[in-house]
C-alpha cells in the first residue's frame, strides 16, 4: 500500500514540474504561481495518502468488529442457575456420583457458531460409547488431603476441571456439601476454589499484585499492612518469601510479561501463594510442583498440611512422593478409577500404582548416579 501511494505521489510531482515548467517558459504562468501550485501539491499529497490508509483501517476494523460481535452473540453453555443456593461458606465435602464425560460442544452453541462463522469446521464426533471419564464414583470428606495419579492422558486434569464447572459432565452428579454443584452460582463456587495449574498465568505487574490477583473482594476493609502480612504469609508457605526478599524491590519487583524474569519453579510457587492468600475452602494443585525440586516440594507440602488442616486439598502429580501421605489416593487409568486407598494399601493391590512408584524410584537412582 505505502510504496504504491509514494509512487503515485512522485508521479504527480513529476507531472507538475514538467507541465508547470513549460508554462513558465511560455510565459503563461508566472514563477510565483508555479512555486505556489507546487507547494499546494506537496501539502495535499500526504493527507490524500493518509486518507486512503484511514479508509483501509476503517474497512478492516469493520470486519473485525463484526467478528467480535458474532462472538458476543455466543452464550456460554455453563451458567449460574436462575435461583442459586445460598452463598454460605463451604465445608468442603465432595462427592462424585456416576460421572461420565466427553468433550464436545452443545447443540445450540454449535448451531450458533456455524451461523456466524461460515468457515467453522467441527471436529469429528466421538462414538457414543467413547468417554474420557467413565463411571467415576468417590467421596471426599471436608479437610481431607487427596492425591490423584495415573499415566499421561488418563483424565486427571479433566476430572478436577469438573469441580469448578470449567466443564459439565454429560451424565452423573457432583455434590458439594450435599448439594449439586449446579445449584450454586458460578461466582460463589469458583470463588471458593483455589486452582493452581502446571503453567500459571502471570501478569506484567509486581509480585505483590500478582499474588493478590483475584482477591479484591476478600481484602476490603483491611489495611495495607494487613494485606502485606497475608501476602508474606502465603509466600512463606509456598517457600517463595526468601527468594523475593533477595530482589532489590522485594514484593514491588516487576516480573515482566508472563513472569519472564522468574524461573519455572518460582512461577509455580507464586501461583501457589496466589491460591493460598485467597483462603479457599477447596485447594486444587494440578501438577503444580513439576518445576520444583523434591526437597522444596516436601517443605511446601509440610507447611500446607500444617496451615490448611480445615481445607480440602486435591493434588494431581506424576510423583508418588508428592501424594503418598494423602488421606486418599485415586488411581486413574484410561478415564476409569482403577483403585483407591492409601499408599500402603495401593502398593499391595494396585499394579499401576506400583509401576508408577517403581519408575520414580528408578529415575531417582539414575539421577543420583549421574
Amino acid at each position: 500500500f505505502w510504496p504504491s501511494m509514494i509512487f503515485v505521489g512522485g508521479i504527480g510531482t513529476l507531472v507538475v514540474l514538467l507541465v508547470g515548467g513549460r508554462l513558465v517558459i511560455a510565459g503563461t504562468l508566472t514563477l510565483g504561481q508555479f512555486v505556489q501550485f507546487s507547494a499546494y501539491i506537496g501539502s495535499i499529497t500526504w493527507p490524500l495518502i493518509s486518507l486512503g490508509w484511514v479508509i483501509n483501517l476503517v474497512q478492516r476494523g469493520s470486519v473485525s468488529m463484526k467478528r467480535i460481535n458474532n462472538i458476543f452473540k455466543i452464550k456460554p453453555g455453563i451458567t449460574s442457575p436462575k435461583r442459586p443456593a445460598p452463598s454460605k461458606p463451604f465445608k468442603g465435602d465432595i462427592s462424585f456420583s456416576g460421572i461420565y464425560f466427553r468433550h464436545g460442544l452443545e447443540k445450540n452453541t454449535k448451531n450458533l457458531i456455524m451461523e456466524n462463522f461460515k468457515d467453522f469446521k467441527d471436529t469429528p464426533a466421538a462414538p457414543k460409547d467413547s468417554w474420557i471419564l467413565e463411571d467415576i464414583n468417590f467421596d471426599i470428606r471436608a479437610g481431607m488431603k487427596v492425591g490423584i495419579v495415573g499415566f499421561t492422558g488418563s483424565g486427571k486434569s479433566t476430572l478436577v476441571n469438573l469441580l469448578p464447572r470449567l466443564d459439565d459432565p454429560q451424565k452423573g452428579k457432583i455434590f458439594l456439601d450435599g448439594r449439586n454443584i449446579r445449584s450454586y452460582s458460578l461466582d460463589h463456587l469458583r470463588g471458593s476454589i483455589g486452582y493452581v495449574t502446571q503453567v500459571p498465568f502471570l501478569f506484567s505487574k509486581t509480585i505483590r499484585e500478582n499474588i493478590l490477583f483475584g482477591t479484591e473482594g476478600t481484602m476490603e476493609g483491611l489495611s495495607e499492612e494487613d494485606v502485606l502480612n497475608r501476602v508474606i504469609k502465603a509466600s512463606s508457605i509456598s517457600h517463595l518469601h526468601t527468594d523475593i526478599s533477595g530482589f532489590p524491590d522485594s514484593y514491588e519487583t516487576l516480573i515482566g510479561e508472563r513472569g519472564v524474569t522468574l524461573s519455572g519453579g518460582q512461577k509455580q510457587r507464586l501461583a501457589i501463594a496466589r491460591a493460598i492468600v485467597a483462603e479457599p475452602r477447596i485447594l486444587i494443585l494440578d501438577d503444580s510442583f513439576s518445576n520444583v525440586d523434591t526437597d522444596t516440594e516436601e517443605s511446601i507440602l509440610g507447611d500446607l498440611r500444617a496451615e490448611t488442616t480445615d481445607i480440602t486439598t486435591i493434588i494431581i502429580s506424576h510423583r508418588i512422593s508428592t501424594i503418598k501421605d494423602s488421606d486418599l489416593i485415586i488411581v486413574l487409568d484410561e478415564g476409569k478409577i482403577d483403585s483407591t486407598g492409601k499408599h500402603g494399601e495401593l502398593m499391595k493391590k494396585c499394579r499401576i500404582y506400583r509401576s508408577l512408584y517403581q519408575r520414580q524410584q528408578l529415575s531417582e537412582e539414575l539421577d543420583e548416579e549421574l
